[in-house]
């Protein structure tokens, strides 16, 4: 197993390097040479959270989680040499985690995802230390970084909250990545590349899970528009020895303009992954062989933004295939990253609750003699899974700096909404819902949201900016018990404020 020594020298050469660089950009004399450029800039967020009690089985165990209050300070500096031949990027995350307020009691034994009070109070965490080398043949990139790609439904950097209208971005994925980069024509790029995985949503370095990625991509990139695959070949060592072996295939593309004279903006484009491989998390019986994967995931985004109004609107889709039959040799569900925010309490919340419940009860001794094979898998981290939703917004600026949001989500299960627990323990092998209702019912729900956020600008460098947001989700009929009874509605209130500086 890798030593721990790794991690925590990257920790304080990190924070060695944010300091020396924050020291020098902080000072109000420095004075770089003709060839050097410096820059800087932070985030502090506070984010408070009032929800609603979440029953996760049909006991009546409650999520727990009715209020909470959490903070992220993000550290980030750059040096250019000769306008970015040579370029240097230090930061990370400091006294991230919880505050105040319910601590997660459910699934926190897999699930660092949506929250987990202890893998989330690391006092510092690296996001970058790296250096980028142009030549006359293209880029060479080495060090720690983050990883993202497209809309993020895959690889997600966790720093693309602009990207999403509700909910806020927490992890994100790192990596200890060589790459090289080249522009072979006008507009067209080819990247190749190694990665040993930091942490994302399959591996975690710091837990002695071993992740190697071979990765390469091409796209065309131009000011409107970009069209490009990424393709990523994993050779997983699982921290209790199982393995995974994928190869995950994913194809963006996106385009921005105008209509309308420039009356109209618009912004359309979509992600598809394939995944394809073999993992022995999950065991087929009795030949303890590996298990197949093919599963897949897809989104498709379409915005418009009348610019004398003010007023958008925004229509998405989505899909994550689920799996009727988790004992057969071939794994078909998929989920989306975690940091890729879908509503506010349906994934996030509701089935990130349910999942992790059943991992708990999968792997408690009192229930089980022996937890089944890929217990720590169950759990869907926030992401979507097994779904199939439409998601429209509506969002408008009535006063410079104000902005006003609207949105509705309807989802639907693609395959049988089932518990692993239930379904392997109480029930016999058949599938049954979370609550022993039946596992084809469909309907997950509709969740409405609302929300007004304000950005201040309070000097040249300085910025705050605050929101508040609202949801109430009406669970569908998948979250019936045995009796035909439904779940209670569900609602959240999320106070977030952000304070931004930037030098240069």
């Amino acid at each position: 197993m890798i030593s721990k020594d790794i991690p925590r020298a990257t920790y304080a050469v990190t924070l060695v390097l944010v300091l020396v660089a924050w020291a020098s950009a902080a000072r109000a004399d420095v004075t770089l040479s003709d060839n050097w450029t410096a820059s800087a800039w932070a985030t502090y967020r506070v984010v408070a959270v009032g929800m609603t009690d979440i029953p996760v089985d049909e006991a009546g165990t409650q999520l727990g989680e009715n209020g909470w209050l959490e903070q992220r300070v993000r550290l980030m500096t750059r040096f250019m040499w000769r306008d970015g031949k040579v370029r240097i990027e230090v930061g990370g995350d400091a006294l991230s985690g919880l505050v105040a307020g319910d601590e997660p009691v459910i699934g926190v034994q897999y699930a660092r995802e949506p929250r987990n009070a202890v893998n989330a109070h690391r006092y510092f965490e690296p996001r970058r230390a790296m250096v980028a080398l142009q030549t006359t043949f293209g880029e060479f990139r080495l060090g720690h970084q983050v990883n993202n790609w497209g809309y993020g439904i895959l690889s997600n950097s966790g720093e693309r909250d602009d990207e999403i209208d509700f909910g806020n971005q927490r992890l994100g994925d790192m990596v200890e990545r060589a790459m090289f980069a080249t522009q072979p024509l006008p507009n067209f790029f080819v990247a190749a590349g190694a990665d040993l995985v930091y942490r994302d949503v399959n591996a975690s370095l710091l837990d002695e899970d071993i992740a190697v990625n071979l990765v390469g991509a091409l796209f065309y990139r131009s000011q409107r528009t970009f069209v490009g695959f990424f393709g990523t070949f994993r050779n997983q060592w699982d921290r209790d020895d199982d393995r995974l072996q994928i190869g995950a295939f994913d194809l963006h593309a996106r385009r921005r303009g105008r209509l309308a004279s420039g009356r109209l903006k618009y912004d359309v484009g979509f992600e598809g992954v394939l995944l394809v491989g073999s993992t022995t998390r999950v065991r087929v019986e009795p030949q303890l062989e590996a298990a197949r994967v093919l599963a897949g995931l897809a989104m498709a985004r379409a915005r418009l933004f009348h610019v004398a109004s003010r007023l958008g609107l925004t229509l998405e889709v989505g899909f994550a295939s689920g799996d009727n039959d988790r004992n057969d040799d071939t794994v078909r569900h998929a989920t989306f990253h975690p940091d890729y925010r879908v509503g506010m309490i349906l994934f996030p919340e509701l089935m990130a609750g349910l999942t992790a419940r059943s991992a708990d009860r999968l792997a408690n001794p009192d229930h089980v003699q022996r937890a089944p094979q890929g217990a720590r898998w169950v759990p869907s981290r926030g992401g979507v899974q097994n779904a199939v939703y439409i998601w429209p917004r509506v969002s408008i600026s009535p006063v410079a700096g104000l902005a006003l949001r609207f949105g509705v989500l309807y989802a639907r299960a693609v395959a049988d909404v089932a518990d692993p627990y239930w379904s392997n323990t109480l029930s016999g092998g058949s599938n049954r819902s979370f609550f022993g209702g039946s596992a084809s019912q469909r309907d997950l729900g509709v969740e409405l949201q609302g929300g007004a956020s304000y950005k201040l600008t309070l000097t040249r460098t300085l910025s705050l900016a605050f929101a508040l947001e609202w949801a109430h989700l009406f669970p569908g009929s998948a979250f019936d018990d045995a009796n035909a009874r439904g779940l209670a509605d569900i609602d959240r209130v999320t106070g977030r404020a952000l304070l931004s500086w930037r030098y240069r």
